[in-house]
């Protein structure tokens, strides 16, 4: 079958290549989908052009290694033990580990190709009025925003900081903080700003141009700050807003450390974080999608190609993007 594989670090332009490589089989407990759809995010890239994968963090991969984590397709096969699932079901996940790239199975990514295999315990049903470039590419990026609110614990009445508000993983935390009742402040550009207001219509919108969000009064005893872009000394400068107690989460920075206890008492919650597959959580971001409250554009798609496929990876790191970018197959 055709894949997009790379067997080293590197450049993306230099080591993502296509071959030509056999249909995964079917063991128990996993489902072969034949993929319809696989979001790029900047992890796809992060990973690929670190040297070791980005063991540093804790994370391990095999070469060869074939990317893209967000996946949705149709059930082509599944293995013995899987009830929940048939031939024929559209079925989507992000094919991610527990807190951290892989897991126990070794079978993480694999969607830039005709078929992958995925447990079927990351697996959700994709309901019939969702699109598969839309479920894809809410996956990782919902699944994040979500268990990154978690762990802030914010609920109604908080007060939340999260820089990045037009960047997918940031402006549905925008949304889904909303959702919960927070007041909601935000970063952007003067480009994004419209976007932002439109998506996610936040309390507070900050230009990272021309202010700086730690010397703001109206940020000052926040409860919680949520890093979705690597701000620059992002966890330092949030301890001058942030009230005695809150807390702190990166997705991108590793300056608070891995330990979520560690500065307590002044963060009762601090630390980078990474996802865990969450079958539930996927359940119900295309629940609030389907219903309406929550808004996701797939700005671009593009053909399952080198040619296609290398643009796609060039979109997502450009950085400019207001939304997702989806392969199709």
């Amino acid at each position: 079958m055709e894949a997009f594989r790379f067997e080293s670090n590197g450049p993306v332009a230099d080591v993502l290549k296509p071959a030509q490589i056999p249909v995964p089989d079917v063991a128990p407990g996993l489902v072969r989908i034949a993929t319809k759809a696989v979001a790029i995010n900047p992890v796809d890239a992060m990973v690929m052009e670190t040297d070791g994968g980005l063991s540093g963090a804790g994370w391990s991969m095999d070469f060869p290694f074939v990317p893209g984590y967000d996946i949705s397709g149709v059930v082509d096969a599944v293995g013995d033990g899987v009830t929940d699932f048939q031939k024929g079901d559209g079925v989507f996940a992000v094919n991610w580990g527990k807190g951290k790239h892989d897991d126990d199975t070794k079978i993480t990514a694999g969607g830039l190709a005709r078929y992958a295999v995925v447990p079927a315990s990351k697996l959700s049903r994709k309901p019939e009025g969702i699109s598969h470039e839309l479920a894809a590419a809410a996956c990782l990026v919902g699944t994040t925003a979500t268990q990154a609110l978690d762990n802030l614990g914010v609920t109604k009445g908080s007060k939340v900081l999260i820089f990045g508000g037009a960047g997918a993983v940031g402006n549905i935390a925008c949304q889904l903080a909303k959702l919960r009742g927070a007041w909601v402040a935000t970063t952007c550009s003067p480009r994004t700003r419209e976007y932002v207001i439109e998506k996610s219509n936040p309390d507070l919108i900050v230009d990272y141009t021309s202010q700086k969000w730690d010397e703001m009064p109206e940020l000052k005893g926040i409860d919680a700050v949520f890093d979705a872009v690597g701000e620059t000394d992002g966890f330092a400068r949030a301890a001058s807003v942030v009230r005695e107690g809150g807390s702190f989460l990166s997705i991108v920075s590793f300056d608070a450390g891995f330990d979520p206890t560690a500065h307590q008492p002044g963060f009762r919650w601090a630390a980078m974080y990474a996802l865990s597959n969450d079958s539930k959580t996927q359940d119900e971001l295309v629940r609030l999608l389907g219903d309406k409250k929550l808004k996701l554009d797939v700005e671009e798609t593009f053909p399952f190609t080198s040619e296609g496929v290398q643009a796609a990876f060039a979109k997502q790191k450009g950085g400019k993007s207001k939304g997702k970018n989806v392969i199709v197959l």
